[in-house]
């Protein structure tokens, strides 16, 4: 068996390729693309980010009664967030949390032992829930020990080869293309072991984008 065959795409056009200033899908349009990806075989569709509004949760739930894909629903690691997902019926909740120490300082105002808490907290409810936990820590290339703190193929090949030697569970990948070095960052992960690859139609995305499909 080839290497490749283990690669899942996971495909975040209609949660953060929405993020792209000025793009918005309605409900059907987000059903639409949905629909799209699922005849492409994309094995995880990431429909959105439930507790952000009642559309929103019931978008998510429509392309849940709609693909055969697996469904994904984002969520910050707090309580409310997950509980919308479920209530959206997703086969897997992405949670995250800054890990950056600009990040918890200016943003969450919270320690480095509350984020592991709240880490911790939020990944035993997606799972006593029966659902798939993505958890994400957010601004990673930020995060100790990373002491370059700027994505390039180099540093991220260290960073995924790091954490493949430390732990037995897939990892993903999800870069932006600020430098543009999306697509680069996310070959280099792969490259060091990362298997679930996320990737949105054209690239597009929040700032810059993201790797493109």
């Amino acid at each position: 068996m080839s290497k490749e065959s283990d690669i899942q795409i996971f495909d975040t056009t209609l949660r953060d390729g929405e993020q792209t200033p000025g793009v918005a899908f309605s409900v059907p349009d987000k059903v639409r693309i949905a629909k799209k990806l699922d005849a492409m075989n994309v094995p995880i569709i990431e429909a959105g980010f439930p507790a952000n509004s009642e559309e929103e949760l019931e978008a998510v739930r429509q392309i849940k009664d709609t693909v055969g894909a697996t469904v994904c629903g984002l969520a910050r690691a707090v309580p409310k967030d997950i509980e919308a997902a479920i209530t959206a019926n997703v086969d897997m909740v992405h949670v995250f949390i800054p890990t950056s120490g600009i990040q918890m300082e200016k943003s969450m105002h919270v320690t480095p032992e509350q984020v592991k808490e709240k880490s911790r907290a939020s990944i035993m409810h997606i799972k006593e829930a029966g659902k798939l936990c993505m958890f994400s820590p957010m601004d990673a290339t930020r995060t100790d020990p990373d002491t370059v703190g700027i994505g390039i193929p180099s540093t991220i090949y260290k960073m995924f080869a790091s954490i493949h030697a430390e732990v037995n569970i897939p990892l993903s990948v999800h870069n932006h293309n600020d430098f543009g070095l999306a697509a680069a960052n996310t070959l280099a992960a792969y490259d060091a072991g990362a298997r679930v690859i996320q990737v949105t139609m054209n690239g597009i995305g929040e700032r810059a984008g993201n790797a493109p499909f």
